[in-house]
This record gives structure tokens, sequence and C-alpha cells, in this order.
């Protein structure tokens, strides 16, 4: 039973980081002329973590069950490190376009 509540709460917030980052990505409009790259980037890095997160819950569920699952002879849990990775990198490099640094000032004395 308790196997099952933890499968409902990840479905749950895997469900909800979807729902918010395609909330996120369709409210930004505003800014989609300038930051349409950045805000993809930003959306696609936690759709690719939202799967990871997915996958994560289904390999704890199988191996709760006694099964090994692998994909290609991969284990489906290197998959999930590998989909994570990619998604924080995705997430990491759209952000960074957000930072605008100031140039130094000049001052004509």
């Amino acid at each position: 039973m308790t196997n099952q509540f933890e499968l409902i709460f990840i479905f749950a917030s895997v469900i909800i980081g979807v729902i918010s980052a395609a909330y996120f990505y369709i409210s930004s409009g505003i800014f989609m002329d300038s930051l349409k790259k950045p805000l993809r980037l930003v959306a696609g890095g936690v759709f690719i973590i939202a799967i990871a997160i997915l996958m994560a819950a289904f390999v704890s569920f199988e191996s709760s069950q006694g099964v090994a699952v692998s994909i290609y002879g991969l284990p489906m849990s290197a998959l999930f490190y590998i989909f994570h990775i990619i998604g924080s990198i995705l997430v990491v490099s759209g952000s960074r376009k957000f930072t605008h640094r100031a140039e130094p000032v000049v001052s004509a004395v």
C-alpha cells in the first residue's frame, strides 16, 4: 500500500511540474521576441527532468517487485541519471541567457 502512495505522489509531482513548466512557457509570451531560445531551453530541460522522474518512479516500483529493467543492456537507473543531467544542463544554459551584465561606466571627467 505504501508503494502505491509513493507512486501516486511521484506522478502527481511530475504532472504538477510539467503543467507549471508549460504554463511558464505559455505565459511568457510578452518576452518571446527576445527570449525565445532561453525559454525553450528552460522549458525543455524541465520536461526532460520530468521524464527522468517518471523513469525513476518506474525503476523504484519495478525494483520493489524484484524486477531489474534494462534498455539495450543499460540499466534504466543509468538512463535516469543521463536524462536528469541533460535536463539540468538545458535549464542552466537557458537560465544563463537571462543574466544581464552591466557595462562599466566610463566617466568623462
